[in-house]
């Protein structure tokens, strides 16, 4: 699997990056690597969640509220 990458599009030059269009090449990366590895830490009480349940349920809520799916 080749490394992910992204287009830019920049008014101005911005540090390393000129203005216009261009090819981002981004380093190689496991995605949910680590969300896997402490979600199996949680289940084993190893470790506590970085987060409590009440802010996974903001979370959820403000995007549902943001995409325009929520009921209320």
């Amino acid at each position: 699997m080749p490394n992910p990458s992204a287009k830019l599009a920049l008014t101005t030059e911005r540090g390393e990056f000129q203005k216009g269009w261009q090819d981002v090449n981004l380093p190689r990366f496991q995605r949910y690597h680590e969300d896997i590895t402490d979600f199996a830490k949680w289940i084993r009480h190893e470790e506590d969640p970085r987060f409590s349940f009440e802010h996974d349920l903001i979370v959820q809520e403000t995007l549902l509220k943001i995409s325009g799916l929520a009921s209320n």
